[in-house]
């Protein structure tokens, strides 16, 4: 079917004429009316010919897509979304759809003049004259990109979460059996005269055991027992550290263009390092031919929605460039998935880790990539307004006296750390749950015997723990020294132990330097 020769004059007369107009012209005729009403929509409207060629769009268009109006008069509107992947349909599907029913709607990708891709959800259906004959094809658009993002992030936010619950049981249970084998080989390196045959294997069964613990903390990120144990921290030099060991021994180089100035952040150090080495490690990956990875970073004041699920505020950006394969369009909203790899040999777990890393630290992550060209992976983290403070950590063992209370629901782990405790010189009675805890602190106190330190296990299966453990205790002695201890928790008791009313922490497992340097702190 031909086009109408005199309708396409038309429309662009009209389209002229409205260009600039912000009043309606005076007793304006119908059809002037009616397109004046299109230029004030905040919908993109397009309309073209039986060939597809545009003959009229509105102001919300041109200011979407970035082009003047006359840029886009005579092209064939399916060039903006044609050959996008991830986009359903294309010039055939276009006219099947409207021959069939007359009317299709549906999600599809478009391309601005910048080249940046936006999602749109687009209403096309035929323009016809009184008589029924299709004249040419009316698009309406709303352009849903931000809603798009948000639901992207509500869906990994809710696979993370229950994903929580099997991964912190897990590391649980997996944390208690590696303390009890980390606790024995503790022990038995106290007996082992250094340079022996005994002692190179103790070495490095604790080294492996030590290894173990990095997998249940990958496991610990993806529950809520997993929130950051935060700390004022720069993370300039902690970015070339890590950097520099995950790219040891392969044909990758690093560049490096790191802000002077850079704001402190808060953050847990050890889940910093986790993001960073997994990005690093699959940029190296990326490029197995070897190649050239650019980390950046510097300081960025955000407008409130300027980055889709943060607030605005201060923040300190990362970027981790590659120039490697790049990741393919389909895949790119599945890379922080739980256990999506196309990797042969992968777990799954490393970018969903870093992704739930970098949003209990209240940031934003997002990866942006060109197959063939390379992949930047790009993170907002919130800058503090404190300096770190410089803390040094004494591998010392420190010998001390008195008495100390151990709960916890494994014997096991009563068993070892009990046999640490006592090399380290103080005496130690042991309970099975909160209550067992409480009737011996009582019991000591009465006696003239009373405890110097008391270990709580924060969850005791079945029975009372070491939170509601604690409030009981503090009735007795309002100022008792407690530690809690856990492998793995529901809440943030771990990161934020002082609120809970703790004087110290420890994680499982814990290894005799350890646990010799809180119950050292408690005798202060």
């Amino acid at each position: 079917m031909k086009p109408n020769p005199s309708l396409l004059e038309e429309l662009s007369k009209i389209r002229r004429d409205l260009t600039g107009l912000e009043t309606a012209p005076r007793e304006p005729d119908p059809l002037s009316a009616f397109f004046f009403a299109l230029e004030g929509l905040s919908e993109m409207v397009v309309i073209t010919d039986l060939e597809h060629k545009i003959v009229y769009v509105n102001a919300a268009c041109t200011d979407l897509l970035g082009y003047n109006p006359e840029e886009l008069m005579g092209l064939k509107a399916n060039k903006y979304f044609e050959g996008i992947p991830g986009n359903p349909i294309d010039l055939a599907g276009l006219i099947a759809a409207e021959a069939s029913d007359g009317f299709w709607e549906g999600e599809i990708f478009n391309r601005r003049k910048d080249g940046d891709l936006i999602t749109i959800n687009l209403k096309l259906t035929p323009l016809a004259d009184s008589s029924g004959q299709v004249l040419g094809y009316v698009g309406i658009s709303e352009n849903i990109t931000e809603r798009k993002l948000m639901e992207e992030e509500l869906i990994n936010a809710r696979k993370l979460e229950s994903m929580g619950t099997l991964a912190g049981g897990i590391a649980h249970d997996f944390n208690n059996i590696l303390a009890a084998i980390l606790g024995n080989v503790s022990y038995a390196r106290i007996y082992a005269e250094e340079g022996s045959e005994l002692y190179k294997p103790l070495v490095e069964a604790e080294a492996a055991c030590l290894r173990a613990q990095g997998l249940t903390h990958q496991l610990l990120t993806f529950s809520r027992g997993g929130k950051p144990v935060k700390e004022v921290i720069r993370v300039g030099e902690l970015l070339k550290e890590v950097t520099g060991f995950a790219t040891h021994g392969s044909n990758v180089s690093c560049r490096f263009d790191i802000s002077r100035d850079l704001w402190p952040v808060e953050a847990d150090r050890g889940q910093i390092d986790q993001v960073i080495s997994n990005l690093v490690i699959n940029a190296v990956q990326a490029m197995p031919e070897g190649g050239e990875i650019e980390v950046r970073a510097g300081n960025v004041e955000l407008k409130k929605g300027a980055v889709p699920s943060i607030e605005g505020g201060r923040f300190v950006k990362v970027e981790v460039a590659d120039k490697g394969v790049g990741i393919p369009k389909e895949y790119i909203e599945k890379i922080f998935d739980p256990y999506f790899t196309t990797k042969q040999r992968g777990s799954g777990l490393g970018l969903a880790s870093v992704y739930s890393i970098v949003r209990n630290h209240s940031g934003a992550i997002r990866a942006v990539s060109e197959p063939g060209k390379g992949t930047t992976f790009i993170i907002y983290v919130p800058a503090s307004k404190e300096e770190p403070q410089e803390k040094k950590m004494k591998e010392d063992i420190i010998l001390g006296e008195g008495r100390v209370l151990l709960l916890d629901d494994e014997e096991m782990i009563r068993k070892v750390a009990a046999r640490l405790i006592e090399q380290l010189g103080y005496e130690v009675e042991t309970a099975v749950d909160g209550e067992e805890a409480v009737e011996k602190y009582r019991e000591a106190r009465e006696s003239g015997r009373p405890f110097v330190a008391v270990i709580l296990d924060l969850t005791v299966k079945g029975g009372m723990g070491g939170e509601e453990a604690l409030e009981r205790l503090k009735e007795i002695d309002p100022e008792v020294k407690a530690i809690v201890s856990s492998g793995y928790s529901i809440d943030s008791v771990m990161a934020d132990y002082e609120r809970a009313g703790f004087a110290g922490m420890i994680a499982k497992p814990y290894s005799l330097a350890g646990i010799s340097r809180i119950l050292s702190a408690q005798m202060k």
